[in-house]
C-alpha cells in the first residue's frame, strides 16, 4: 500500500495543552465512534462495569444513578459505556424490549408511555441500532428524526444518528446552513457551541482545509477552563458533557492532546463506588460515565 505523505503541526499553551495534528494531504478525514479503541480493564475499570451492571433494571433498561428509573438516554450511555469495558447487559433480549416499549405513536420518549422530541428521536434510533432492533423497521422512525430536527441541539444530534446509523439526509443542505448561521451568530467565546458545530459539519460531510482545520484545533483547545476542562460560557467551571462534545470535535479534526489537567479534572469527577459525575461533588451518572471514558480514550 502506498503511504501518504502527512504534515505535522505542534501547537502549546500554557495549560499542559499539546496539540498533534496528523493530517492526509490527499485524504478526506472521517472518524466515527467504531475508530476508538476499548479502554483496557484495570481495577477502577472493573469497578465501574460492575457499578453500570448494578443499574440494569430486572423489567429492561438501564437508570441513570442508583435507585432511579431506566431511561433511553441512560440505556444509550451504559451499552455504549459497557462495550468499551468489554461487557453486555445481563439481560439484552428484555433491554431490546424496553427500547421498543419506547416507541410510540408520536416517536421515542425517554420511558414508555412519555413524550417524544427530537433529541429523544434521535437517541432512540442509537439505543435501537446497538440492541439489534432491525434496521428495516425503523425507517419510519429516520424519516420522523428528518422532519423533526429544525434547531441546532436537534440537527446536532440527528448528524450523530445519522452517522451512527450510516445515513444520509436529503436535508443536509438546510442542515449545513443552520449550524454555519448559528456558530456566526453564536456569543464570541462560546466554545460549547462552536464544537458541537464543528462535529456536526464534518458529520453532515463538510470539508475543512488542513489550514482549517488547524485553526479549528487550536481555537478549541484555547478555550478549556482553568482546572483543564470545558463548559457553558457563562460558568468558569468545566464539565464532562462540555468537555466531550469539545474533545470530540478535536479528534474529528485530527487533533490530540495529552491534556494532563484534563486528566485531573476527570479523575475528580470519579466516585468510590467507580462511576463518574459530570462534575467534582455532584451524583454519578450513567451518562458522565460514558463520557469519562471516551474521553479518557481519546487522551490516550
Amino acid at each position: 500500500m502506498m503511504s501518504l505523505p502527512k504534515s505535522v503541526t505542534e501547537f502549546s499553551d500554557s495549560r499542559e495543552h499539546k496539540v498533534m495534528i496528523f493530517l492526509p494531504m490527499c485524504l478526506c478525514l472521517h472518524v466515527t465512534l467504531a475508530s476508538f479503541h476499548p479502554v483496557a480493564i484495570s481495577p477502577d475499570a472493573a469497578a465501574t462495569r460492575a457499578w453500570i451492571l448494578s443499574l440494569e433494571s430486572i423489567e429492561g433498561g438501564f437508570a441513570s444513578q442508583s435507585g432511579g428509573k431506566p431511561s433511553l438516554r441512560a440505556t444509550l450511555g451504559a451499552i455504549r459505556a459497557l462495550k468499551k469495558l468489554q461487557a453486555k447487559p445481563a439481560n439484552p433480549g428484555k433491554i431490546r424490549s424496553f427500547v421498543e416499549k419506547c416507541l410510540g405513536p408520536d416517536g421515542f420518549a425517554d420511558q414508555p408511555g412519555g413524550k417524544s422530541s427530537t433529541m429523544l428521536q434521535a437517541i432512540g434510533l442509537m439505543v435501537a441500532l446497538d440492541t439489534g432492533i432491525d434496521p428495516a423497521s425503523l425507517t419510519p422512525e429516520w424519516v420522523r428524526l428528518e422532519m423533526s430536527a429544525s434547531d441546532f441541539e436537534g440537527i446536532r444530534l440527528a448528524s450523530a444518528a445519522m452517522e451512527s446509523g450510516q445515513r444520509k439526509t436529503a436535508k443536509s443542505t438546510d442542515w449545513i446552513q443552520f449550524v454555519e448561521t448559528t456558530m456566526h451568530k453564536g456569543q464570541a467565546g462560546d466554545i460549547r457551541l462552536q464544537g458541537g458545530a464543528v462535529a456536526a459539519l464534518l458529520r453532515l460531510g463538510v470539508e475543512k482545509s488542513q489550514e482549517e482545520k488547524m485553526a479549528l484545533v487550536k481555537l478549541l483547545i484555547a478555550g478549556s477552563k482553568a482546572d483543564g476542562s470545558w463548559g457553558h460560557i457563562e460558568s468558569t467551571t468545566g464539565d464532562l458533557d462540555s468537555s466531550y462534545r469539545i474533545l470530540r470535535a478535536v479528534v474529528m479534526l485530527g487533533g490530540h492532546m495529552d491534556g494532563k489537567t484534563l486528566k485531573r479534572f476527570i479523575a475528580r469527577c470519579r466516585h468510590s463506588g467507580g462511576g463518574y459525575s459530570v462534575q467534582p461533588g455532584k451524583p454519578a451518572t450513567v451518562s458522565a460515565t460514558y463520557q469519562a471514558l471516551t474521553l479518557l480514550e481519546w487522551l490516550k
